[in-house]
Formats: C-alpha cells, sequence, structure tokens
C-alpha cells in the first residue's frame, strides 16, 4: 500500500530527514542556490520513495531505489539530462551526510556514477534579439529605466539571477564601469561592463532616488508602494521583467539563465579572452562548465576558423 505523496520519511517519529538536512546546509553556510537544489532533490526522492510504497528507513535505501528514482525523472517526468544531473548531486549531499552522521553505514551512491549530460548547446540569444528585447530602454519611465538597466547588466557581465537581483546601490560604479557580485560560496568579484550599461545604470539611479523606496540601499525597487516605488524586488520579479520584455519584443520565452548563456557563448565566440579569465568573471571553479558553454560556440568558432585559413586559398 502506498504512501501519502506529501509523507517525508524519517529516522524515528520526530526526526525529520529534511529539516535536520536544512540545518546542516545553513551550518555549513552554503549558498541559497546550492541549500535549494539539494533540498529539492532530496524532498523529490523523499516523496518518491514514499509514494511507490519503497522501505521508508535510510538503512534500507538501495542503489536500485535511487537509480529508480532518476529513470522517473528522466522517462517520466521528462526532465533534461542537466537538471537529473543536478538532483543526482544534491541527493549525493545528502546521502554523505546520513553516512558522516551514522545514520546509514555506507552511502548508496558510493560506488555510483552521474547520469551523463547531453551535449545539447544551450539556448542562446543573436544581437539582433537582444536588440528587439531592448527596443524599449530609450523610455524616460521609472520602469523603462529600471527594466533596461537589468537587461543591460544581464547582457554585459553573464551575472546568475540571484547575483542581479541582490545588488545595492554600493555595488554598482557607473563611473569606473564596473559591478561587484556575490557569487556561489559568497565569493565576491568584479565584472566590467560597458558604456550602454553604465548609463542605463545612470539614467536608473537618478530617477530611482526621487522615489519612496531610497530608504533600502537594494539597487532593484518594484512596484505596489502607493504613489511611488515599493520595497526591493525580489528573483521572480526579476524573472518577470525579462518574460513580460521578451513577450513584448516578440521572443517567446526568454529566461535569465539564458542571457548568460548568451553572454558566455559571445565572449568564448569572440576568441578575445582566455579561458581563466571567462571562468573568473563568470564565477566558475570547475571546468566542467567552461566546457558545456563552450559547446554552443565550438561551430561557429569551426566555420570561422576555416573561412580564415582556407587551403585553396594558400595554393
Amino acid at each position: 500500500m502506498r504512501q501519502h505523496a506529501d509523507t517525508v520519511p524519517s529516522i524515528s517519529p520526530d526526526v525529520n530527514l529534511l529539516q535536520h538536512f536544512t540545518t546542516h546546509l545553513r551550518a555549513l553556510n552554503r549558498s541559497d542556490k546550492t541549500s535549494e537544489t539539494y533540498l529539492d532533490s532530496t524532498k523529490q526522492f523523499l516523496l518518491f520513495v514514499a509514494d511507490r510504497g519503497m522501505p521508508p528507513e535510510p538503512t534500507n535505501w538501495k542503489r536500485e531505489h535511487i537509480e529508480a528514482f532518476l529513470v522517473y525523472l528522466l522517462d517520466e517526468r521528462k526532465l533534461k539530462s542537466s537538471t537529473v544531473n543536478n538532483r543526482y548531486r544534491g541527493l549525493q549531499a545528502f546521502f554523505k551526510w546520513l553516512e558522516e552522521e551514522g545514520d546509514v553505514p555506507e552511502s548508496p551512491m558510493t560506488r555510483m556514477k552521474p547520469p551523463k549530460i547531453d551535449e545539447t548547446p544551450p539556448d542562446i540569444l543573436r544581437v539582433e534579439d537582444l536588440q528587439k528585447l531592448l527596443a524599449f530602454e530609450k523610455g524616460n519611465a521609472e520602469y523603462d529605466r529600471r527594466d533596461a538597466a537589468i537587461l543591460r547588466l544581464f547582457i554585459d557581465t553573464g551575472a546568475r539571477l540571484s547575483e542581479i537581483s541582490n545588488l545595492t546601490v554600493n555595488d554598482v560604479d557607473p563611473t569606473n564601469q564596473l559591478v561587484w557580485v556575490m557569487g556561489k560560496g559568497k565569493r565576491p568579484r568584479a565584472i566590467p561592463i560597458g558604456h550602454k550599461a553604465a548609463n542605463a545604470i545612470n539614467r536608473y539611479v537618478r530617477v530611482r532616488r526621487q522615489n519612496q523606496g531610497r530608504a533600502t540601499d537594494a539597487l532593484w525597487l518594484g512596484r505596489g508602494g502607493g504613489k511611488n516605488s515599493g520595497p526591493a524586488m525580489t528573483t521572480s520579479g526579476i524573472r518577470q521583467v525579462i518574460r513580460n520584455r521578451a513577450a513584448d519584443a516578440k521572443l517567446g520565452k526568454v529566461y535569465p539563465h539564458q542571457l548568460r548563456h548568451s553572454w558566455a557563448h559571445d565572449k568564448m565566440a569572440s576568441g578575445q579572452i582566455s579561458e581563466s579569465d571567462l571562468m573568473q568573471l563568470a564565477g566558475w571553479k570547475s571546468r566542467t562548465m567552461l566546457q558545456r558553454y563552450a559547446a554552443s560556440a565550438a561551430q561557429e568558432r569551426a566555420i570561422d576558423s576555416g573561412k580564415r585559413n582556407s587551403f585553396s586559398d594558400r595554393i
């Protein structure tokens, strides 16, 4: 008989695994995004185990249960291989914690390998797409200026959604064309921006000073604050800005990480930046992400190189 899908198994009736794992991640000072990924992966697995009538005790979970969960994500949920790979790594952290705590003698994932990520180049936006996306930016309305500054920063920095949404007025320096973001693992980094992005920030900051939201140092102010601007925007608010502006430009669905893909593609396709510099600007610790993003620009670079080095032209 299956348990209710909302039931979360526990080591004992008064010990909630998910709650204790959450406390563990907080103690490690993991980034919000990393914690969210680990916890979401764990919660989905716990619900899967309960829904399929599998053993509720961690000591009875085997490799076969985890593999069944991964197959479910791939075949039934139809999730992308990269998403399933993230779920795998979240579960890996969860079982490592259980092993370290002595709640299981050994992680059932010890000899498992992560699901292979399909080598599908990430979606990118071309220059003409970005021009359409920014068609509104010369408008003088407060939210035109704000949205233009948001989009310009995404396009120029390749920063993550959380990094852009957490910016304060002290994190941007249009004069020196620099932006400081707080990356994963609470690692700060400086990213250069162009003249147009710096101008977009200046235009927004001037109008931002005129509203009631100036009491907060959060850079992006939302709607809903009465006569003037409301409180600081959330990540969902910024995501909505991008979605709305893309719809206005008739570009279909555009998401924040797509702008990061586009930035990385442009940098790699230009051939004017070293891999180490790109990793520094993007906030990547591993070359894995570098190699994945490289896939989207590889064919373009190969064709361009082939045109410039024609064998026939040298004869």
